[in-house]
């Protein structure tokens, strides 16, 4: 099958993962909107009920080997979980060939769409469409459940919220990872990300991919900090939409610092923690706690022939 302007959506969320998108479930629920009292389920459930539809042009979805998968193919669990970007053991009901069969995507979105790393907004429409697209292939319904598992919390902290409303145009909106080289505040061990019109959606979203080493457990947001759509493809910034920069230390590093290991070019004030650094730029915490979040569970799904 020939699709022209095809893209991979395996790579698709090293740009970021879409936050929420539509989809399509057992019962057809009412239009509603997400408010605080609901349950995490009833709140994501809610918020997809709101978004608009949209779908691929042109997809195709096509089996790899599983002894030996090509690069570009994943498992369907993988697939479907970062779709929704929820932590992969978050999903149950699932069938074993879920985890152990291969596949891959190649797709052409409708005109104006873009690439997924085009923009945040964009990356959001690519996760809606692939999603649409493995639970009508695979004839999924699912339905949302809620359960306590250990999460970290992102909270304002006691010192006060420091980030800075954005300043920044459409075009700049995302975050860009700087290197070694590119700038003399990067040095072997440390990360610095710099970000415009970044909202507390997307960067809790973020932070686990960000910073894996320290972060083990999924993020949860609790900031109740405002949350408008990211990634705007125009007009100016609003509430909520913020630009920052955000500079730590690996584990490796901060640990060996802390155990007085002699490491060239760097020295103390090179071992800040994640932690630190979103309370210490940002005004945010990561608060370990249990918290009820929701969770897939699959009800039904066909497996290709």
């Amino acid at each position: 099958m020939g699709i022209g302007r095809s893209i991979s959506l395996s790579i698709m969320f090293l740009i970021a993962p879409a936050v929420f998108a539509e989809s399509h479930v057992a019962e057809t629920p009412t239009q509603a909107q997400p408010t605080e009292s609901q349950s995490p389920s009833k709140r994501l459930q809610s918020f997809m009920n709101s978004v608009s539809n949209i779908e691929f042009e042109v997809a195709e979805v096509k089996p790899c080997k599983s002894n030996d998968p090509p690069p570009g193919c994943r498992t369907l669990h993988d697939l479907f979980t970062s779709s929704f970007a929820i932590n992969k053991d978050m999903i149950s009901g699932e069938p074993g060939w879920m985890k152990s069969d291969f596949f891959e995507i190649v797709a052409k979105a409708p005109a104006g769409v873009g690439k997924p790393g085009d923009s945040l907004e964009a990356a959001e429409r690519w996760a809606q469409m692939r999603r649409k697209l493995l639970i009508d292939r695979f004839r999924i319904t699912y339905h949302f459940e809620d359960k306590l598992i250990p999460v970290y919390a992102l909270t304002v902290s006691k010192q006060g919220l420091k980030l800075k409303p954005s300043t920044a145009s459409a075009a700049d909106a995302g975050c860009r990872r700087e290197t070694q080289g590119e700038t003399k505040d990067v040095t072997p061990g440390v990360l610095m990300y710099r970000c415009r019109r970044l909202n507390i959606v997307w960067l809790t979203s973020l932070l686990k991919g960000w910073a894996g080493d320290y972060i083990d457990r999924p993020v949860m947001n609790l900031t109740k900090l405002p949350q408008p759509p990211g990634g705007q493809e125009s007009g100016p910034p609003v509430a909520g939409e913020y630009d920052f920069t955000l500079r730590w230390a690996t584990r490796k590093l901060a640990d060996g610092i802390e155990n007085g290991a002699n490491l060239p070019g760097t020295d103390a004030s090179e071992a800040r923690t994640i932690f630190q650094a979103l309370r210490e730029d940002l005004g945010l915490e990561l608060l370990p706690q249990k918290q009820p979040v929701a969770s897939i569970v699959i009800d039904h799904i066909k497996k290709l022939q």
